[in-house]
């Protein structure tokens, strides 16, 4: 009786422990691994952000430099212009009509500011289509074993298309959305190199 009450126990416990994740193929973890030590990129694109009944497009510049940022995104003649500088810990946003705002929580306070926000925190890992650190809701590969979706932090990130550059298979097209905004990201231009 006592043994069978173990084996019962076992088996409940055995119950409780999650399912590991599906293995991703050696050559996704391979550029996954030289893409988060690459000490600085850059990506070149187009960027559209809708929110609630507002939304805008543009021209975007991403620089990412170990934790430093460096973006900079200016719409059709200018408009809607503004510029990020600094770390997800300690933002500068300076607009294009000359504003300057500085946030220690970058993310909560562009909502209140703006009414929409980036997720600075997990952008920098997310463009290069890996997951952020932290635990993943969600992540689903392609047939030809690119990160095709990814659910984390409260984000659904898609992966629709990629290009090949010097590094491997990398985004084309990337949408990012929230309960409250929509970001699609189309990259015309890849700089992953290390210098």
């Amino acid at each position: 009786m006592i043994r069978g009450g173990f084996v019962l126990v076992l088996l409940l416990v055995g119950g409780c422990v999650t399912a590991p994740r599906p293995q991703l193929p050696p050559d996704l973890v391979a550029r996954q691994l030289v893409l988060q030590s690459l000490p600085q990129w850059q990506v070149d694109g187009r960027m559209g952000v809708r929110f609630a009944d507002r939304g805008f497009s543009g021209a975007l510049r991403w620089q990412q430099q170990g934790e430093l940022i460096d973006a900079n995104f200016h719409g059709p003649l200018g408009a809607g212009a503004f510029m990020l500088q600094g770390t997800s810990d300690a933002l500068v946003i300076e607009t294009g009509r000359g504003e300057r705002f500085e946030y220690d929580e970058p993310e909560s306070m562009m909502q209140q500011q703006f009414g929409w926000s980036i997720p600075v925190a997990a952008m920098r890992y997310w463009l290069l289509a890996l997951p952020a650190p932290g635990s993943i809701e969600h992540q689903e590969l392609s047939a030809d074993g690119n990160l095709a979706a990814l659910k984390q932090r409260g984000w659904t990130i898609s992966y629709d298309r990629y290009v090949e550059t010097a590094r491997g298979w990398m985004p084309r097209k990337i949408v990012l959305t929230s309960p409250d905004v929509t970001i699609r990201l189309a990259v015309h231009q890849w700089n992953l190199s290390a210098n």
